[in-house]
């Protein structure tokens, strides 16, 4: 039986700007490993789906994801409960977050959030789940080495962190929230 979340997605893959994302249900398990293999599990298929069964998903040292041999694209894995998602893009480095929107982001915001962010984005769980997701989307986009999610400073369509910049599209399907952030800097 598909998650809730999925009613308003559209069919895989669809664009956002250049990239092209594509998203699979993960098998609902229980905690822990068996979650973890699930995860993997749907990583395992989008790839497969986006580049043919033949093609191998590695890390480099930072864990950025990459396709082995395919030096012309470039991509970014998340996940959340019960859906993962793969951008694949020609133009740069991309980052890609999903997140469902959920009471915890509220809880944490002051650990993401800036106090003048708090201001701006904290008024409501909708605009506290796309701060997030264009936060962890940038931090895979720029791709800078030790830096912390509070440095990255987030503006509607763009954000900003150590003199870079990456821009954002976000989209909400339903409590479903998506956000690329693309950088058109090659890696």
């Amino acid at each position: 039986m598909p998650h809730r979340i999925y009613t308003d997605l559209p069919p895989s893959p669809f664009t956002m700007s250049e990239a092209m994302v594509y998203h699979a249900p993960i098998e609902e398990t229980e905690r822990g490993s068996g979650r973890r293999d699930a995860e993997r599990a749907a990583v395992a298929r989008l790839v497969a789906e986006a580049f043919g069964e033949d093609a191998e998903l590695g890390h480099d040292i930072h864990g950025a994801p990459y396709i082995a041999g395919r030096r012309d694209v470039y991509i970014s894995v998340s996940h959340c409960r019960g859906l993962a998602v793969l951008a694949v893009s020609r133009r740069g480095r991309i980052g890609i977050d999903v997140e469902e929107e959920n009471m915890r982001l509220e809880r944490i915001a002051g650990r993401f959030l800036s106090p003048e962010e708090q201001l701006r984005w904290g008024g409501s769980i909708p605009s506290l789940a796309y701060a997030w997701t264009a936060k962890e989307a940038a931090f895979k986009a720029l791709g800078i080495p030790d830096v912390v999610i509070t440095e990255i400073a987030v503006g509607d369509s763009e954000v900003t962190a150590r003199g870079f910049s990456a821009g954002l599209i976000h989209h909400s399907f339903g409590p479903l929230h998506i956000t690329l952030s693309s950088t058109h800097i090659p890696q």
